[in-house]
């Protein structure tokens, strides 16, 4: 187990000692579900499902190309343009209801195989957990953590290694008079790749919060935010560092937003900001040098960006609920050295209950992502994953990005459903190579007692 494995569990047992010292709890009702172990109660779950997926390789068109070009004639066979298979998905729910506070968390392993020579074969964890509760002094508070890995059979040189992501969040709100409520946040997370070709990122966070409430529904909020993004060029290869481009980047941003949002209606809520972001970024120059020699970061200009978080909840009828959510957000660029992004996030989604146990829902979602500076890493360069050909160098990218899911679900009965789902996505960019599309549809029974 790794150390930050071992950080995730030390968190979740923290979280229960701090559960099982507090006052009493009222118990629930037996036909809530899951089994009670004294004041916990663990419900299990389990998905398992067959699915057709038009590109397993999860490749863009020049990574498609390579593949097709070099290992399907060294195996001297097709490639698989697309796979069927299936998947095993078991996971446990936690919840321990409190007097003043809950804790709520859940885990899932994802297993998954098909037909295909180069996908990605997933052997996936996630995991999180929640902790709030209000202080009779009315202070709000909360604590949460989640990891994720996503684990990646490896083929061949085509394949990506493990993708693993540790998040911890908090927050403090407390009412500072009958009309003004002020709120405090922080959050770290840290993303690392195991292939020495992508980049591990890690971002440290704070968001202060004024609400104060214009009537009983609405609230005028200002919401200031700063953070700080670095990227760690540690891991270059031995024959790649004839490029070496320093050990680690540090941008730094910031963001005021104003906006109102909704404190008290029974089927509407929303929150809806905006304002300006600014972004200062430092990168190392890319120049063919020394190997080994570490050079000097480079400050690049200050960006300034529109800057807006939207959320909506709207309980149309008894049967229909939509949702809309919003953000902008600066990135670091995983796939491409030395660089970072602007992403202009969009989606929204709809839940239909057509019967009592037949349930809908669809949504579609966009995503634009503007890199800050233009693409001069080569595939040429034996970095398959990192630009793109050399007649499209220095050409500035920007990835359109579109998603559009459905899902049809019938309850069996209290303990089982069936369910057939799809999702399409397909990303456009101003560099070719980096167009990529992909549909998957499943189908299967899920079960949760």
């Amino acid at each position: 187990m790794n150390s930050k494995s071992i950080a995730s569990v030390c968190f979740v047992l923290i979280a229960a000692l701090v559960a099982s010292s507090a006052s009493a709890y009222p118990y629930a009702e037996p036909e809530s579900g899951g089994f009670w172990l004294g004041r916990v109660n663990l419900s299990p779950t389990l998905a398992i499902g067959v699915f057709y997926d038009s590109n397993p390789d999860e490749v863009n068109e020049s990574q498609r190309r390579i593949m097709e070009e070099t290992l399907v004639e060294e195996d001297g066979k097709d490639r698989y343009e697309s796979s069927t298979g299936f998947y095993v998905k078991p996971g446990v729910l936690l919840q321990i209801p409190g007097n003043r506070w809950s804790l709520s968390g859940g885990v899932h392993y994802t297993y998954e195989d098909d037909d295909s020579d180069y996908s990605r074969s997933p052997k996936d964890w996630d995991e999180y957990v929640r902790l709030q509760g209000k202080t009779e002094g009315q202070l709000e508070w909360e604590l949460g953590q989640s990891w994720q890995q996503l684990s990646y059979q490896q083929f061949d040189d085509f394949s990506q290694d493990d993708r693993e992501a540790l998040t911890f969040y908090g927050r403090l709100g407390l009412p500072v008079s009958d009309k003004t409520d002020v709120s405090l946040g922080a959050s770290y997370r840290t993303l690392d790749y195991e292939d020495e070709l992508l980049y591990d990122s890690d971002y440290m966070g704070v968001t202060l919060a004024f609400d104060h409430h214009l009537t009983d529904k609405t609230d005028f909020i200002l919401a200031l935010s700063y953070g700080i993004n670095s990227a760690d060029y540690d891991d270059i290869p031995e024959d790649e560092q004839q490029r070496m481009i320093g050990s680690e980047t540090e941008s730094h941003q910031a963001a005021i937003q104003v906006g109102l949002g909704s404190r008290a209606s029974e089927k509407l809520t929303y929150r809806a900001l905006v304002g300006l972001a600014l972004f200062d970024p430092d990168y190392y120059e890319d120049e063919t040098g020394e190997p080994g020699v570490e050079r000097d970061p480079v400050d690049d200009d200050t960006e300034y960006n529109v800057s807006y978080d939207l959320s909506l909840s709207w309980r149309a009828t008894d049967r229909l609920s939509v949702n809309l959510a919003g953000r902008t957000a600066y990135e670091s660029a995983e796939d491409i050295r030395n660089n970072a992004l602007l992403a202009y996030m969009l989606s929204c989604s709809a839940n239909y209950r057509m019967f009592t146990r037949l349930r809908l829902s669809a949504g579609v979602s966009y995503r634009l992502e503007d890199y800050l500076r233009k693409v001069e890493v080569g595939s040429d360069d034996g970095v398959a994953y990192a630009g793109t050909d050399d007649e499209r160098r220095g050409v500035k990218r920007e990835d359109d990005q579109v998603s559009v899911f459905g899902d049809v679900t019938y309850g069996i009965n209290r303990y089982a459903s069936v369910f057939v789902n799809g999702l399409y996505s397909a990303t456009s960019s101003t560099i070719d190579d980096f167009d990529y599309d992909r549909y998957r549809i499943s189908a299967g029974v899920a079960l949760q007692y």
